[in-house]
């Protein structure tokens, strides 16, 4: 999917069409010694491309600021890299140089991966400090992510708004692809972390049970692991545990 096509599919106004290769010298300004080692190993030359900017100009959708948060303006990058591993870290780099809030398309070997993150306003700089990472699973089609970031299915009622809805279909997706919950809840988020950490927890006495010589030690960790497949399965379902 060529980068106008990417566009078409999430149905942005093409006054936010920008399409040009973004400058490095405007980023390298900000980065330290060590982020300009990183991004020279991972980002390919010329390979930072502004897709789109996404303000009151371009969209009509008004811009939000408060104590805590500011969204001026929201800025769509594709970036070209040699490994999708190190996506997360690139844009971190990037977000912490610049005033806006991000969405990034990471592409590698034909493989692509988007990334957003909420974020917190340094008063001093007006930069912004990433909070909380959100990225697409790998093993879901692109374009179940991207007919619910269309923008006419959007939350555009301001620029936060916008933002917001965007990180919520990434979680929305996840949930229905991977654990069949079609449900539009405010608390996605929290769901998947705790899907997740125990996935990640069942998998740790799983691996320490194989591991385990000792019969008794072996049947303790296989336990714990079977209390929390339950567990999980319960959350899953919704159930209260």
């Amino acid at each position: 999917m060529d980068e106008k096509e990417v566009l078409e599919s999430l149905n942005l106004p093409k006054s936010t069409h920008v399409l040009r290769t973004f400058p490095y010298v405007k980023l390298a300004t900000q980065f330290t010694a060590d982020e300009k080692k990183v991004f020279s190993e991972v980002v390919e030359a010329r390979g930072v491309r502004l897709l789109a900017t996404i303000n009151p100009k371009t969209t009509n959708i008004t811009a939000y600021e408060d104590e805590e948060t500011s969204y001026q303006e929201i800025h769509l990058f594709k970036i070209k890299v040699n490994q999708l591993t190190r996506a997360e870290r690139i844009y971190k780099i990037i977000a912490e140089a610049m005033p806006y809030p991000l969405i990034i398309m990471f592409e590698a070997n034909d493989h692509v991966k988007w990334i957003s993150a909420t974020h917190k306003k340094i008063a001093k700089t007006g930069l912004l400090k990433m909070d909380k990472l959100f990225t697409t699973d790998l093993t879901i089609p692109i374009e179940r992510y991207l007919e619910k970031w269309a923008f006419a299915m959007s939350d555009t009622y301001n620029l936060k708004t916008y933002y917001d809805h965007f990180i919520q279909q990434i979680l929305q997706v996840e949930l229905q692809q991977n654990y069949q919950i079609h449900a539009e809840s405010s608390n996605g988020m929290e769901r998947l972390e705790e899907i997740k950490d125990l996935e990640k927890q069942i998998a740790d006495y799983v691996a320490k049970a194989k591991r385990e010589v000792q019969m008794n030690k072996r049947i303790e960790w296989q336990t714990k692991a079977n209390e929390l497949k339950i567990r999980l399965q319960n959350t899953i379902k919704g159930e209260i545990k």
